[in-house]
């Protein structure tokens, strides 16, 4: 079972020094602000909810389709009461790259908003292995992995 996980994470790796070939975007993305829209691509992938605290929530996710991919992170907050979303990174694995980062924001309740990742354009003619990734305080979470093609 061990060498299973570890063949897995190996396989993560280099998937991710492979992607550093095939996409095109720019090197570094910068902040961003906790949003009402999201990307909208016809595809997405996303982790489980994970609470950060009671009543607020993270999902991280994935949106592709027509050779563009963008990793974005959903906040929740179900708690009743007004709460902050915690300050969060997210992006796409695409080598060499920032993520985006949007800071600690307060939201009333039953209110659920986004952090909009860079949109990187794949080169034309191939498919590639992508997932997306949210770090909130020391923790990560990684979407499922999906085939990309441009």
């Amino acid at each position: 079972m061990i060498r299973s996980k570890i063949a897995k994470a190996l396989g993560v790796v280099a998937t991710v020094f492979a992607l550093g070939a095939l996409a095109q975007g720019p090197a570094s993305a910068g902040t961003s602000t906790w949003t009402s829209t999201y990307p909208t691509f016809g595809n997405a992938t996303c982790t489980d909810p994970v609470t950060v605290y009671t009543g607020v929530q993270v999902i991280g996710c994935l949106a592709y389709g027509s050779g563009k991919v963008q990793g974005y992170t959903l906040g929740v907050n179900t708690s009743g009461q007004t709460n902050p979303l915690p300050g969060v990174q997210t992006g796409a694995f695409i080598f060499n790259t920032t993520a985006t980062s949007c800071v600690a924001t307060s939201v009333p309740n039953n209110i659920m908003k986004s952090c909009n990742g860079t949109v990187y354009t794949l080169t034309p003619g191939g498919c590639y292995d992508m997932l997306g990734f949210t770090t909130f305080g020391d923790r990560t979470i990684y979407t499922p992995a999906v085939r990309v093609c441009a």
